[in-house]
């Protein structure tokens, strides 16, 4: 599989970039992940970094080298990246993320294309 990836962000008028970007590949399958920290909630970046790092160990922990089933793939990663800002700060006194929210795509590129969306209420 033959692909380019271009990453961009602009942080606009924010003193913090909440936006986070990620890819992930093997053989036969490309994550592509956007995670993004909804518009001024407390630490947006950290949520939206942990569901990053959530989404990627389990590509890369399934895709050797494809995903069986891409969709439910994306249900549970995108379910457990949900899960993790709590989870991930957990040890992390210096991190308070009650009310921490993030928006996020992730897309799935092999024999087809298949793509998710969340967003926090």
């Amino acid at each position: 599989m033959k692909f380019t990836i271009y990453q961009e962000s602009r942080i606009g008028t924010r003193q913090v970039n909440q936006d986070r970007i990620a890819y992930c590949y093997s053989r036969d399958a490309l994550l592509m992940v956007i995670a993004d920290g909804m518009g001024g909630h407390a630490n947006g970046e950290v949520a939206a970094q942990i569901a990053i790092n959530h989404i990627s160990t389990l590509f890369q922990r399934e895709a050797r080298p494809h995903l069986p089933d891409p969709m439910f793939f994306l249900s549970v990663a995108i379910e457990g990246a949900r899960r993790s800002p709590a989870n991930g700060a957990a040890g992390n006194p210096a991190y308070h993320l009650r009310g921490v929210r993030d928006s996020g795509q992730c897309g799935l590129l092999g024999a087809r294309w298949r793509l998710a969306f969340v967003s926090d209420p």
